[in-house]
């Protein structure tokens, strides 16, 4: 257990929780974050699942949804004191997933002051891993007729506008799959309807 919210894999690979943010491992409420997720998670029968789209943070870490003794992890973490819904940037979660942790969440964080202080002054910043954690950058994906027009057979789309991709609880589209249109990409980052 790195933290309330990331652990790593005996792969050596390190895993992200999607959708929750722990306290920092330094702080008393991330020391009890860790030792929740460790009695949750060590021992027992653990599940990755990803978030179509979603693959590794910038720091390559695995963003993944987190089952473990046949719960799910997130919303037992976020429940507690010590983690809520990640909202410092962009969740990758999905939507439905979003609402449902902002329900579980009626406390958010209690964090207290950090343990350890740096004893001399940082010359370069360096981005905390946990800190403004945007969306995995996705590859460009060019468009083309023959794309549109099998996802239009396919029933997938495309989508008159965002609202109607919403409503077929399709939304947000990745550049790729079935319904994704450049139109409704506003900012043309490989994800529409976002």
């Amino acid at each position: 257990m790195i933290d309330g919210d990331t652990f790593r894999l005996a792969s050596g690979d390190e895993v992200r929780v999607l959708g929750i943010d722990s306290c920092e491992a330094t702080t008393p409420g991330g020391r009890r974050a860790t030792d929740a997720a460790r009695a949750r998670l060590l021992g027992a029968p653990v599940t990755l699942a990803a978030q179509p789209g979603v693959d590794r943070d910038r720091y390559g870490r695995m963003l993944r949804y987190v089952s473990a003794g046949g719960g799910d992890f997130a919303e037992s973490m976020v429940a507690m004191d010590h983690t809520a819904i990640y909202t410092d940037g962009r969740n990758d979660a999905s939507p439905g997933v979003q609402a449902t942790l902002r329900r579980i969440d009626t406390n958010g964080r209690t964090c207290g002051s950090t343990t350890t202080a740096p004893t001399t002054p940082r010359r370069t910043a360096t981005p905390s891993p946990d800190a403004d954690r945007p969306r995995t950058a996705l590859p460009a994906v060019p468009r083309t007729a023959t794309r549109e027009s099998t996802a239009a057979r396919s029933g997938g789309g495309p989508y008159a506008n965002c609202a109607a991709a919403r409503a077929a609880g399709a939304a947000p589209l990745l550049a790729g799959q079935p319904g994704y249109r450049a139109a409704l990409d506003r900012d043309d980052d490989g994800v529409a309807c976002e």
